[in-house]
């Protein structure tokens, strides 16, 4: 979690959750890493210190367990190890998630889409997707599988060297990487272009006479969808009579990212070269108005000065519209700069460095950004080892949440050793990002034994809202409908459906096709499976081109309120969201006004009012407004031995309490400020059942001291419910339908300072007596039961606060 939304262990509603006695638990002392782990670990040839510093935080976090005393209780038959009267370990590192209405950053698990055995070089991974349609979840209708390709270079690091790519292809949304291909290809600029083909412009160009006057860029280029891919070449036609120059590098010119073509059929990408002329080398803008027949200077991005070079550029779209260039710059104390342009590339501001609260910008290199689907632009870099910022706004003017992706630099002298730092990053879903970088440069691994090979990982990037629906699942599980005037698509974008309005890609391919039918305008309407209380709204109209729409909701699908979104001329490449005073709605329409033109609709959201979904929080990290948490996060599947499944009931995301720890409890804490009752209602899943769930109600006492009116112990292997009235346990009731492992149940809890009740599934229990006479409520926890057992795992989706 962000430094600025961690807090540490000393909520009193914390604590009144986690003590033992009537006094409240102190404050966790929490020591830092350093003081626990070893001063240093020498580095030695082939070891990659990523991992000896994830051993070193594991360690640590061990040792700053500390256990507690347990009690051994017997409740309907069960022996239990819970503790008498809360979850009395004080656990590591309790961690907060950040502002609801907030942006936030989740990092996924460091996996090895491409690992060689020693001696096999894998370096300066570049990736590219191209969306695909395929079936997810068995039973389910098809939907969106973005088709990852990966590339490896096998070439020594020098100007004069030509590419030699390893290309190895994922068909399950970079779940795995098997399909290797016997092509050099590179795809860090590959695009799909209006007639359905991918061409992908290749980093080094060739000379094409002797006298090494003239250069060709070499494309490749699939019309089967990637599968097999033929060159390219297109003449480099000078433009104002400057060739390129061979003073700073062979060959001129090298070709990097950003590869888009522009609604007139125009092909864009940025390169660096220097020209003739040049007292410095500078970084262009090159395009194609022949499907890369032919290329010629667009613009430049800066205006070269002598002592002062700018080469690698990393390019997207800024949710305006404008484009934005990262650049790598020389000398390495000129930092990473950044330039804008409202023009297509033509022309630019001048570059400046980047303002970013981190260092790690000051030497960068490899800048790769995206502009994720949900409108927050992510930008990923190396050297030293590889980071990343994110612009909440999608502006590019506010960069924030610093974050170290992978660590394993050349240290201690050895050069030679670890990561290059260079870096590749694609966009996934809406609010997911891959990114990916090496282990080796091509010049480390020298010694026998020592391991080339490609790592990644997801960045998952939110923003504002805790309720979003997962309208991809509720569409593919035929939950929610889409009808509208669809208009009919070629062969060659599958990804162009009616589900592509609900896939989670802002690719200009994957959307929802319309036209006005008839006497009816273009439309397009989503039916969800209930109605909703709904306060925002994201939609992303057809990508780059200008439209109108207003979109209305209605609670029949007959009568329609007054427009909470009203677009005219709107250029949209990412989605733009709305919020607006909660209305009732099953219906949300997206609608052409009069006179008005609507083609597309490439991404639409909605979120609901009276409920935490999970599906707008970042993955392994603890959900925006839970405070106090421990070993409990957001997920987006559930594993097991054969298969992997959906984690929330019907979508994507739950928040999970996993307790494998012996040394502290699985603990997570909603606060829902001071009052006098509250309505808490969460649908739960035991994956692991061990033990059961603890699930308390805190508050405060009449002289301001923190206290508990609700202690209670939901017994699974028991079939029980039991609460704690100071002293020991009661029976409250038992459960006549208990759910089995995975099956969700609801339950809802309506409770005052003086009594309530307890609702699971279809039984209903009476609360006559709190544990502590409370002035006031103002949290709820749920809890794994004790340290004595291990393994349990318990899901919970859709959590309301009334």
């Amino acid at each position: 979690m962000p430094d600025d939304v961690r807090r540490q262990h000393t909520d009193p509603s914390f604590a009144s959750a986690v003590r033992s006695a009537p006094a409240p638990a102190p404050a966790l002392a929490t020591a830092p890493v350093s003081a626990l782990a070893p001063a240093s670990v020498p580095h030695r040839p082939g070891r990659h210190r990523a991992a000896v510093t994830q051993r070193r935080r594991h360690a640590a976090a061990r040792g700053r367990a500390r256990l507690a005393a347990l009690s051994v209780l017997i409740v309907g038959g069960a022996t239990l190890a819970v503790l008498p009267g809360g979850p009395g370990v004080q656990a590591a590192t309790p961690e907060s998630g950040g502002d609801p209405q907030g942006s936030a950053v989740g990092l996924g698990s460091v996996y090895y889409p491409y690992s060689p055995a020693a001696g096999t070089q894998a370096t300066n991974p570049h990736m590219a997707v191209v969306d695909t349609v395929g079936v997810v979840n068995p039973g389910e209708q098809p939907q969106r599988v973005p088709q990852v390709f990966l590339a490896a270079a096998q070439n020594a690091d020098v100007a004069a060297a030509d590419s030699d790519n390893k290309l190895i292809v994922s068909h399950d949304g970079a779940k795995t990487f098997s399909d290797y291909r016997k092509t050099n290809m590179a795809p860090q600029s590959l695009v799909q272009l209006a007639d359905g083909s991918l061409l992908a412009p290749q980093f080094i160009p060739r000379w094409t006479d002797a006298a090494r006057t003239q250069l060709d860029i070499v494309s490749q280029v699939s019309t089967g969808g990637g599968k097999t891919f033929v060159e390219r070449l297109g003449r480099f036609v000078p433009t104002d009579g400057k060739n390129v120059s061979q003073s700073l590098f062979d060959r001129g010119m090298r070709l990097h990212k950003g590869t888009e073509q522009l609604p007139d059929g125009t092909i864009i990408t940025a390169a660096y070269t220097r020209l003739t002329g040049d007292p410095a080398g500078r970084s262009v803008i090159l395009q194609s108005k022949d499907a890369g027949a032919t290329w010629t200077v667009r613009g430049s991005i800066n205006t070269p000065v002598a002592g002062h070079t700018t080469n690698e550029v990393g390019m997207a779209r800024t949710v305006d519209g404008r484009l934005i260039a990262i650049l790598r710059a020389s000398p390495q104390s000129d930092g990473l700069l950044q330039a804008y342009s409202s023009d297509d590339g033509k022309t630019w501001t001048k570059p400046v460095k980047i303002a970013a609260p981190t260092d790690t910008v000051d030497a960068a290199i490899e800048p790769s950004i995206v502009l994720q689907p949900n409108g927050i632009l992510v930008l990923a870099f190396g050297r030293p080892d590889n980071n990343m910022l994110i612009s909440a706004d999608g502006k590019g003017d506010d960069w924030s949440d610093p974050k170290q992706l992978f660590e394993n630099r050349p240290a201690d002298g050895y050069w030679t050793h670890g990561s290059s730092g260079n870096t590749t990053m694609v966009s996934l879903d809406g609010s997911r990002s891959l990114v990916a970088g090496d282990l080796c440069a091509a010049w480390g691994c020298q010694e026998q034994g020592e391991q080339y090979g490609v790592w990644a990982r997801t960045i998952d990037a939110v923003g504002p809202n805790v309720g979003k629906l997962d309208l991809t699942s509720m569409v593919a599980q035929g939950k929610a409908k889409l009808t509208g005037t669809f208009d009919r698509t070629a062969v060659q974008f599958p990804q162009t459906r009616p589900s592509g309005a609900v896939d989670g890609s802002s690719q200009r391919f994957a959307a929802a096709k319309l036209k006005p039918i008839s006497r009816d305008p273009a439309q397009l309407t989503l039916e969800l499976d209930r109605s909703y209380p709904i306060n925002r709204i994201g939609l992303m109209l057809a990508a780059g081109v200008a439209q109108d729409a207003v979109v209305q909701l209605s609670p029949d699908g007959k009568t329609w309120g007054a427009p909470v979104i009203t677009a005219s001329k709107r250029v949209d490449f990412s989605l733009r969201y709305q919020d607006f005073a909660v209305q009732q709605a099953k219906y949300v329409r997206v609608l052409a006004p009069a006179g008005g033109t609507l083609t597309g609709v490439t991404e639409l959201e909605v979120y609901r009012a009276d409920a935490q979904t999970f599906e707008n929080d970042p993955v392994n990290a603890v959900p925006r407004g839970w405070v106090d948490s421990v070993h409990a996060t957001v997920v987006d599947y559930v594993p097991s031995m054969a298969n992997q499944r959906q984690a929330g009931l019907g979508s994507r995301r739950a928040l999970r309490l996993l307790d494998h720890d012996s040394a502290a409890l699985a603990l997570a804490t909603r606060p829902f400020g001071a009052r006098d009752s509250v309505s808490v209602q969460t649908d739960v899943a035991g994956m692991t059942i061990n033990g059961g769930m603890l699930i308390d109600i805190n508050g405060t006492k009449a002289d301001g001291s923190a206290g508990r009116a609700y202690h209670l112990h939901l017994n699974l292997p028991g079939k029980s419910i039991s609460w704690w009235d100071g002293g020991k346990w009661n029976l409250l009731g038992t459960l006549t339908d208990p759910p089995v492992q995975g099956q969700w149940r609801n339950l809802k809890l309506d409770v005052s300072t003086t009594g309530g009740t307890l609702t699971f599934g279809s039984q209903t229990f009476r609360l006559t007596q709190p544990q502590e006479q409370l002035s006031k409520l103002s949290s709820v926890s749920f809890g794994s039961v004790g340290t004595g057992f291990t393994g349990s795992s318990y899901y919970l989706d859709n959590v309301s606060i009334g």
